[in-house]
């Protein structure tokens, strides 16, 4: 075996470029102390975006990403987060996903995506109603007082448990709902079937019950769904 590896997923490694991480996390945190390295509207810099393109190597679309070639990567907010974005050659501009270069999403993944996408209105409507009637709220799960700034929508019992109960409803696996390609510059992932996106979100506006708690306090809960 030639040294070193091409970047790649090797064994249980992930090697990013010439830097190995003995675990999925360590890269990870790698990558995320880049991205919070800048402020929105930075160019990254020198190695750190040596390091960036060898990532994007690894994403699942890397050529269409690659496009011309990439001239500079930036850091940009994406809602209340940040992101990576990258400027070609030819000029033209296109987000991607860390995640999806460590991690490519599985089909399971993309739908639950975009099912969160489909009823993400009903859920911004619930956050803004919630801080319509009182200027402060308190977090059920931690205690801490809320603003908008500092907190989640949640959904409780889980979003997934909501999910697994819709897809019984209706027959189908997870897997089988289908999702748009994403364009450049996009960040969204859409269901593609009208009649499946309606008929969740009049299960969700439903069914669901929602709450509102602290950011942190959300991010540190399992993931299951």
């Amino acid at each position: 075996m030639t040294w070193p590896p091409r970047t790649g997923l090797i064994m249980s490694k992930i090697i990013i470029g010439k830097r190995p991480f003995q675990t999925k996390q360590a890269a990870q945190q790698a990558v995320r102390a880049v991205l919070w390295r800048y402020q929105p509207g930075d160019i990254v810099q020198n190695d750190d975006a040596a390091f960036l393109l060898d990532l994007l190597r690894l994403h699942p679309h890397a050529q269409q990403k690659l496009g011309a070639g990439v001239h500079s990567f930036q850091v940009e907010a994406q809602g209340r987060s940040r992101g990576f974005w990258l400027t070609r050659l030819d000029g033209s501009r296109t987000d991607f996903s860390y995640r999806a270069c460590l991690a490519p999403p599985t089909r399971e993944a993309q739908a639950l995506a975009g099912l969160r996408w489909a009823v993400r209105p009903q859920v911004e409507t619930f956050r803004e109603s919630a801080f319509e009637k009182t200027a402060t709220l308190t977090c059920p799960v931690s205690g801490e007082t809320l603003a908008p700034g500092n907190s989640h929508v949640d959904h409780d019992p889980p979003f997934r448990n909501l999910v697994d109960a819709f897809l019984q409803d209706i027959g189908r696996e997870l897997g089988s709902l289908l999702v748009l390609p994403t364009l450049d510059g996009e960040t969204i992932t859409e269901l593609v079937e009208p009649d499946v996106i309606e008929a969740w979100q009049r299960f969700h506006a439903w069914h669901a019950s929602l709450r509102i708690v602290s950011a942190k306090a959300n991010l540190r809960r399992p993931r299951h769904e």
